[in-house]
């Protein structure tokens, strides 16, 4: 999870689910200035600081009990994540229909070419339907990107973050 969260997200740590951490008092009221209601706090405080440092700690083996941590609650962890701190998704929905879309139009225009050359298609048409299809899914996708972009930017200013942050005025 920490290795697919570090490449997904602008967030660089090592153990994103470890939450013993130091934070200086202005990185605190930066974080209490920021109006969003499910935050996940470490990520945050790595956006509103310009240094994190990463303290090596020895972890030893759990002695009693489980953890709580299951398939799911990790699955929900790294979807907040995702959804809060990164457009990656967004964007792979879109490189993803442009894909789609370019296969598709290049089967048709191969097929256009085909019927040109030979006089006749051929077959039953099942690769004109594929061809049409791919177009068209991939147009659906590239549309959808755009919505879920737009989302995205809604959320981004719903949340209030920072663009900078500013130290001191001289």
């Amino acid at each position: 999870m920490n290795l697919l969260i570090s490449r997904v997200t602008t967030v660089k740590r090592h153990d994103y689910g470890y939450m013993l951490q130091a934070y200086s008092r202005t990185l605190v009221d930066r974080y209490l200035k920021c109006e969003e209601r499910a935050s996940y706090i470490t990520a945050l405080m790595n956006v509103l600081s310009r240094k994190v440092i990463e303290v090596p700690v020895r972890h030893d083996p759990r002695i009693h009990g489980k953890s709580k941590y299951r398939f799911f609650s990790l699955l929900n962890f790294v979807l907040n994540i995702l959804i809060g701190f990164s457009d990656y998704p967004i964007r792979m929905v879109s490189y993803s229909g442009f894909l789609f879309a370019a296969v598709g139009l290049g089967l048709g225009i191969e097929l256009i070419i085909y019927r040109l050359v030979n006089g006749s298609v051929g077959g039953s048409g099942l690769s004109s339907f594929v061809a049409v299809i791919l177009f068209l899914f991939g147009v659906q996708f590239i549309l959808l990107g755009l919505m879920g972009g737009y989302l995205a930017r809604i959320y981004s200013e719903v949340q209030k973050r920072p663009r900078y942050i500013i130290d001191k005025i001289y």
